[in-house]
């Protein structure tokens, strides 16, 4: 999510200084997403607590990739239509309220890539179920 979102904030902010034609346009322009991209394929790879496979982790990082750039477009639109409504309800905070709704759509989109990621590895080998191993302490020896 902090790459997608560090990838966005790079594409905004330095979009007026990036190359818009040509070559140099063509490989500097995808970056940003693809950064994102990458990111989200290594959590989706090695953050769960069982084996997924590498197709599975891309398939959820592409669908996050898709909707976090169809979101982006769709809250800057909403935010050139509504945002002066921000400031009239929340005043001088109405940023902040934005970035607020902004980071819960983002986090939405993050955890429904990975359970979308999940399920398709339940699909084909069916349900895992992780067994801990339960922790012994050393105060549950004395007290037995």
């Amino acid at each position: 999510m902090a790459g997608l979102v560090s990838g966005a904030m790079l594409y905004e902010t330095e979009g007026a200084r990036l190359p818009r034609a040509g070559i140099a346009g063509l490989v500097v322009r995808p970056l940003p997403q693809a950064l994102g991209l990458a990111l989200v394929l290594l959590a989706y790879r090695y953050l769960p607590l069982r084996q997924v496979r590498w197709s599975d982790a891309l398939a959820g990082a592409l669908v996050v990739s898709a909707l976090f750039a169809a979101s982006q477009l769709l809250f800057r639109s909403y935010v050139a239509l509504f945002g002066s409504r921000f400031q009239e309800v929340y005043g001088p905070l109405g940023s902040v309220a934005a970035l607020l709704v902004w980071a819960y759509i983002t986090a939405a989109i993050f955890l429904f890539g990975a359970e979308f990621s999940a399920a398709r590895g339940r699909d084909r080998t069916g349900p895992v179920w992780v067994e801990h191993t339960p922790v012994v302490k050393k105060t549950d020896k004395l007290l037995r």
